[in-house]
């Protein structure tokens, strides 16, 4: 372990804050706690092209949300910086010119219309190769008099004809490398690095010990370690995260399929710790808990994020499998961490105070929105809640009458059943009106439904009718509480 162990998170602004992306900033975040270290979050924008705005503040928005508190970067600062890759272009060519000083690197005039014919060429001839290295042999003249007439050019990397370089991954162990591509770019005609470049560069001057990220970055790990060589610098540890999987199996890609976003899950209104416990048992197949033998599809274990993750969380116990996310277990884990929320005092004012405007945006005109009322019914539904943003959705009967015209309604209507329920009604009415104010209590409203209950076809039926009229619906909490 390095004396001063230093992580970085280091996303790519090119759309919506992906669950994968949390997920790499969370095990950097926790692992940089556990050492002793520092992690930093770095904006990898050199590609212009796919920039979508926006993303940047997502991403920051994403973290703080989440609790996950980087220690230098963008607003923060750090004497590593500038953070954002697109204002570190004079180190990216300082170092380039390195290269071409030492004969690592060398200056490529072909257009895109000599490439394609290079590369149609050397599909024919059975190589995969690329790049014939044409411009590799060019006489230092002719370079020098293809600048002086200012042609457009890029800079590629002078790869040795050596043995693919071998490494070791802290998830993955020794994967078999893939070759190093012959003489890839690393400084395009517009003056950007590639993301090779860039990366390799960055993570040397911000003195990074370990690089965690993405599975579908293992391939580059030969290419980076020959970058590393020809600068002559010593690379960093990689640790390899298994890409994140829907539950049917198929990739939870950063442009397709619901649920991949982190906007997704704030907007519905999970709790930060608990996706970012989903996240993490995801890792370790989703199914048990790595730190003991419970079946987490029956029990499932939450962990704090700054006390049980930071000391227990281990590398070692992570696995190469790709990670199934699902959503059965994010519930799962959700539910409890809800009911110790509202059984702490302190907690269960923050949660009010945060749902107290929501209350008032769905039911602007309810005397109930309040803040003693909206307690009161997040207490007595909580066992009802997957998530907090469900809580408008199955609480609107105690903020407004229900609308029995609504479709929902008349559905639940019809679910009620063919039997009479408004004899029924009527009968229940009818004995509960005979009970005294002091008699509005659950035991004494118990007993005088059931005193009916045969009378109006059993208990069954007989609930039902109640929850319909009082609720609009088929589900509700007690009763017995409804009533009172």
């Amino acid at each position: 372990m390095p004396p001063f162990p230093r992580l970085r998170f280091a996303p790519s602004p090119t759309g919506s804050f992906h669950l994968g992306g949390l997920r790499t900033a969370l095990f950097n975040h926790l692992l940089a706690r556990k050492w002793g270290g520092k992690w930093l979050l770095r904006i990898e924008d050199t590609d212009q092209t796919r920039l979508v705005e926006g993303s940047v503040d997502e991403i920051r928005s994403g973290l703080e949300w989440a609790g996950l508190n980087y220690d230098e970067g963008p607003v923060v600062g750090g004497k590593y910086g500038p953070y954002f890759q697109s204002q570190r272009l004079d180190l990216y060519h300082s170092h380039t010119a390195e290269l071409l000083k030492k004969d690592h690197a060398y200056r490529c005039f072909c257009n895109p219309a000599q490439l394609a014919e290079i590369r149609l060429r050397l599909v024919n001839n059975g190589s995969m190769a690329g790049y014939d290295r044409t411009c590799r042999t060019l006489e230092p003249e002719e370079v020098k008099h293809n600048l002086s007439l200012g042609k457009p050019h890029c800079i590629r990397l002078s790869t040795p004809d050596e043995p693919t370089p071998r490494f070791n991954d802290l998830v993955f162990g020794n994967p078999s490398p893939n070759p190093v591509p012959v003489d890839p770019i690393i400084l395009k005609s517009d003056g950007y690095p590639t993301y090779h470049l860039a990366n390799v560069v960055d993570d040397h001057a911000m003195e990074i010990t370990h690089v965690l990220r993405g599975e579908e970055w293992l391939p580059s790990v030969p290419l980076h370690l020959t970058l590393y060589s020809a600068f002559g610098w010593e690379p960093p540890q990689f640790a390899h995260l298994p890409l994140l999987l829907n539950e049917d199996g198929s990739k939870m890609s950063k442009r397709t399929g619901v649920g991949a976003f982190v906007s997704e899950y704030r907007e519905q209104g999970w709790e930060p710790e608990t996706l970012l416990n989903w996240l993490v048992l995801a890792g370790w197949g989703g199914r048990r808990d790595p730190y003991g033998n419970q079946d987490l599809a029956k029990t499932p274990v939450y962990l704090s994020i700054d006390e049980d993750l930071i000391e227990r969380f281990d590398l070692r116990n992570f696995t190469h499998r790709r990670s199934v996310l699902a959503p059965g277990l994010l519930a799962k884990l959700n539910r409890p961490h809800i009911h110790a929320k509202l059984s702490d005092p302190r907690e269960r004012r923050k949660i009010v105070e945060k749902m107290l405007p929501i209350v008032k945006s769905h039911f602007p005109d309810s005397p109930n929105a309040n803040y003693e009322f909206v307690e009161k019914a997040l207490l007595a539904l909580e066992h009802q809640l997957d998530k907090l943003g469900d809580f408008p959705s199955i609480s609107g009967y105690l903020f407004q009458e229900p609308d029995y015209n609504d479709p929902a309604v008349v559905m639940a209507k019809k679910a009620v059943g063919s039997f009479d329920s408004t004899a029924c009604l009527k009968r229940a009415q009818e004995e509960l009106a005979s009970l005294e104010d002091s008699q509005w209590t659950e035991p004494e409203i118990k007993r005088a439904l059931d005193g009916i209950k045969q009378e109006v076809g059993g208990t069954k039926k007989l609930m039902s009718a109640l929850r319909y009229a009082l609720t609009g619906g088929k589900v509700c909490f007690s009763l017995q509480i409804s009533a009172g």
